[in-house]
């Protein structure tokens, strides 16, 4: 019976080393379930930055277009503001020689009676 209580023994040790081992497996289930788990995050994580990363690269590509946008309306407005500074001296000019037109002719006017002053004085 020495044989039997041997052999109850290595039974009772390979049903407990059976049940450790069922119990690793389930472990390991887990720790591979907890790593899928963890890729999962993982991989949402790294889609969310390259998200993140292409909205940005789109608003400094925005920020770039409207700072060329601006920089071209500026020179566009100095642009005007010179043909109107241009145009304004075009009109005082021509304004001024209107003015210079009218004293002329006043004198002109002038001179005419004074000259007919002149002629009927004669007479």
């Amino acid at each position: 019976s020495s044989a039997k209580a041997a052999a109850e023994g290595a039974w009772a040790r390979a049903t407990k080393a059976e049940a450790e081992a069922v119990e690793k497996i389930a472990e390991a289930k887990e720790s591979v379930a907890a790593a899928e788990e963890m890729n999962r995050a993982k991989d949402m994580i790294i889609f969310r930055l390259q998200s993140d990363a292409e909205r940005v690269q789109r608003e400094v590509l925005e920020t770039s277009v409207n700072t060329a946008k601006a920089a071209d309306l500026a020179l566009r407005v100095q642009q005007l503001t010179a043909l109107l500074e241009v145009r304004d001296k075009q009109i005082k000019e021509m304004y001024d020689s209107q003015f210079d037109i009218r004293e002329a002719a006043e004198d002109r006017e002038q001179t005419r009676k004074q000259l007919l002053t002149a002629i009927s004085d004669r007479d």
